[in-house]
């Protein structure tokens, strides 16, 4: 997991609250929002944004990631 924790410190703080959210969570866009005080479209935004970044930093750390 050591390399996941690397890869979230290249995140923003709000990218990482987005991801936690939506995937440890399994909440939805919605509640993200609403938990993050922020519009629906921006918490969707954020998340692709959050999901984008955290490929290209572990593909860069030549880890495999699927689907993307």
């Amino acid at each position: 997991m050591e390399h996941v924790n690397v890869a979230l410190e290249g995140l923003t703080k709000k990218e990482i609250d987005v991801l936690v959210l939506r995937c440890y969570y399994d909440q939805p866009i919605r509640e993200i929002a609403d938990a993050l005080r922020i519009t629906e479209e921006a918490a969707d935004q954020t998340l692709r944004r959050a999901r984008r970044r955290l490929r290209k930093i572990l593909r860069a750390k030549g880890y495999i990631i699927p689907g993307g």
